[in-house]
């Protein structure tokens, strides 16, 4: 044992004096000379350098898994929010959800709003049409019931007279005629054609329209006298058979707004003493003068 702590007390002292007179010593030294390494049994050796492929690759040794805990403890506990900054993210994102549900439902309701705009656009059109042609029916049957009408009087006494003259007797009858609608007739155009004797039905023509123009008020009652030209007596008893005298009378008038409207007579008198309207398409009617419908201006 003596001995044993003697050797360790001359160990001491050799490390010590080699580690106090290493740097004079290494300083004596040539560069070819290298250092002789001093074991200290006290001091274990540095560990040889080792293959790091010879180890896992997920291996981490324990100073850099330390280093690492404490890089991850750092980072949560700097990436962690306050109550404040909680609350704040919170409040921002409940903000974000609100607008985003404001912006759909308004989408819809301008959607809808849309869709109710274009109905009420077609109602409106729709009652604008039907306004109209409310209007129109109102219009047509306010001149049918406001136009003119102007036709044969109620009590024509269309009684024949003979005029003699020297080249014989002519027969004459007058034509009363009334205007029995609701309003004037202005404009009002007249033509008249006769024929007498055997076969004047077949002979009668449409008259003329004269270039006279007259004004005839409602409810107003005119008349116009037709005259033959001299007859013999054979003719004069032709005349007054069935048939045997025969007129067209044809006027043509308008209305405070312009329509305009004709209206044809023909009537053929009979040997009892009357008178009987022409078997004639066209020779007795009321007409509404339009493009579809034109009347004769002649």
């Amino acid at each position: 044992m003596i001995q044993d702590e003697s050797s360790k007390e001359a160990i001491k002292k050799n490390t010590k004096g080699s580690s106090e007179g290493a740097p004079a010593e290494a300083n004596l030294r040539t560069p070819s000379e290298k250092p002789t390494e001093t074991l200290n049994p006290h001091v274990s050796a540095p560990h040889p350098p080792q293959d790091p492929s010879s180890h896992d690759a997920g291996q981490i040794h324990e100073p850099s898994k330390r280093c690492v805990d404490q890089v991850s403890v750092k980072l949560v506990k700097t990436e962690s929010m306050t109550p404040f900054e909680s609350r704040t993210l919170a409040l921002g994102g409940f903000t974000l959800l609100v607008l985003i549900l404001t912006f759909i439902i308004f989408a819809l309701q301008l959607r809808e709003s849309r869709k109710q705009t274009a109905i009420f656009q077609e109602q409106a059109r729709q009652a604008t049409l039907d306004a109209l042609k409310a209007r129109e029916q109102a219009d047509s049957q306010f001149r049918a019931d406001q136009r003119p009408v102007v036709w044969l009087a109620n009590d024509p006494k269309m009684e024949i007279g003979q005029f003699p003259t020297p080249q014989g007797t002519q027969l004459l009858w007058d034509v009363r005629y009334t205007n029995f609608g609701k309003s004037a007739a202005y404009e009002l155009r007249q033509g008249h054609h006769c024929e007498f004797g055997s076969n004047a039905l077949s002979r009668i023509k449409k008259p003329k329209l004269s270039k006279d123009r007259m004004f005839l008020p409602p409810g107003k009652t005119d008349f116009i006298t037709l005259v033959t030209s001299p007859l013999d007596a054979s003719s004069i008893i032709a005349s007054y058979k069935d048939y045997g005298l025969v007129f067209w009378f044809r006027s043509q008038y308008e209305d405070s707004i312009g329509n305009r409207y004709e209206s044809n007579l023909c009537m053929a008198h009979l040997q009892a003493g009357g008178w009987q309207y022409c078997a004639i398409p066209g020779s007795n009617n009321i007409q509404q003068c339009s493009a579809s419908n034109p009347c004769d201006e002649n």
